[in-house]
């Protein structure tokens, strides 16, 4: 498992990068190093956050057993994700489309990574798949609401991305 969050963290550090390119509103004049430091304390918060509700789930259900399991086939799924979304990004990062002729797919391949994700629980877990549904929809708003908290800390309040 340690290799496959070494991998995850080298692909976020490679989808950062466009960031660091582009100039945004939100981002400022900020490095490379001062963007990947942002989201990756995003993501290690809202990671932590969500293995602690996985495991909070998980201890009533007596599927402690199963955990360990579940993080593993929730980093590798993260990673099969990964590819589904990096080509729009790029065409927005390089100018092909804008952000709002892309964000209706964007919004569509939201909805399949919550899906793999609601799998990957109900696989690994053995829980019914309405509620791996719910913690897989529980993860986006814990991920949205760590991102919102660690932006205004960082002091970056606007909301538009590009």
């Amino acid at each position: 498992t340690i290799q496959s969050q070494l991998i995850a963290i080298a692909l976020l550090l490679i989808s950062i990068y466009p960031f660091s390119v582009v100039p945004s509103d939100r981002l400022g004049d900020r490095s490379f190093a001062e963007i990947a430091e942002i989201h990756l304390t995003s993501g290690l918060i809202s990671t932590i956050i969500f293995f602690s509700v996985l495991w909070i789930v998980a201890k009533p259900l007596n599927k402690q057993d199963k955990y360990w399991r579940t993080l593993t086939m929730c980093s590798y799924t993260s990673l099969a994700q990964f590819p589904f979304s990096l080509p729009l990004l790029v065409m927005v990062f390089t100018h092909m489309h804008t952000w709002n002729e892309i964000y209706p797919l964007m919004v569509v391949i939201m909805f399949y990574q919550l899906a793999m994700g609601a799998f990957a629980i109900t696989i690994s877990m053995g829980l019914p798949w309405q509620l791996a549904g719910g913690i897989a929809i529980l993860s986006m708003f814990i991920d949205q609401t760590t991102q919102d908290m660690v932006f205004r800390f960082f002091g970056i309040f606007s909301k538009s991305l590009i």
